[in-house]
């Protein structure tokens, strides 16, 4: 922000007098420092669940970024008053975040477009690279020999028993967990009374992983997967059963389908 100053020179910076320029003006860039180290050890550490990196979203990003330009508003406002350039009001508090936002909007968008590409273009040469492996994974053996599972219930009467190889994903419902499989009239969806947390974890030995906070999925039967911005997408069956991969599972998933 400071070399921005310097050059440019708006808001009438280009009255002070030069030989207190670079001084007065380098002043902004260490506030800016500052707000932003601030703003990474302390708001984020505070709002840690929010700001975890594997929930991250376009949106996230865009609200992380305005609120440092925020913070660095405030902290331009409270330096410009210390060296006498405005006075105290809100009428200045004010002026100071307009003229912030005004400097760093470009920069936030263009970091925001450089982020979103980034990770774009890591998740898309990933999920190429794991389709590669896709049918080597749904050809175990479990194909050949009638695996059963046995999903449990809180109520041991709704306790639901399926074949490994009709089962498609399993989602969170609330206090019910949706379970997809292949019934005798095509896909069948059937709740039973759990939690994921409960189911996930007792099935990983036969391929039934989390893939996102929401989802657990049969590895096995994933015959397609793409990438975007936050993970991947995974196409069951013959393609139509669509299920998220968060960034926080992606690595999970990885590791499944490139064994």
């Amino acid at each position: 922000m400071a070399t921005f100053l310097l050059v440019f020179q708006p808001f009438g910076l280009h009255r002070i007098p030069d030989e207190y320029k670079l001084m007065m003006i380098s002043g902004y860039g260490l506030v800016t420092f500052l707000c932003m180290i601030f703003f990474q050890g302390g708001v984020k550490g505070l709002f840690s669940g929010y700001f975890d990196e594997s929930t991250w979203t376009t949106g996230k990003e865009i609200i992380q970024n305005l609120s440092i330009l925020g913070l660095i508003s405030i902290g331009n406002f409270l330096y410009t008053v210390w060296i006498g350039g405005v006075s105290w009001s809100f009428y200045s508090l004010m002026l100071s975040i307009v003229f912030t936002f005004a400097v760093g909007v470009f920069p936030v968008f263009f970091l925001v477009i450089y982020r979103y590409n980034k990770l774009l273009r890591k998740y898309t040469t990933t999920a190429t690279h794991m389709e590669s492996h896709i049918s080597n994974t749904t050809s175990e053996p479990y194909q050949q020999n009638i695996i059963t599972i046995t999903l449990q219930s809180q109520y041991a009467q709704e306790d639901l028993v399926v074949e490994l190889s009709q089962l498609y994903y399993l989602q969170s419902a609330d206090n019910y967990v949706e379970v997809v499989f292949l019934g005798d009239k095509g896909v069948k969806k059937q709740l039973i009374r759990n939690t994921l947390t409960e189911i996930a974890g007792q099935w990983e030995h036969v391929g039934i992983i989390q893939c996102h906070r929401s989802y657990l999925v049969n590895i096995h039967q994933v015959k397609r997967i793409t990438g975007n911005a936050q993970g991947y997408k995974l196409f069951l069956g013959e393609g139509n059963l669509v299920v998220p991969v968060s960034r926080k599972f992606a690595g999970k998933v990885k590791e499944y389908l490139s064994q």
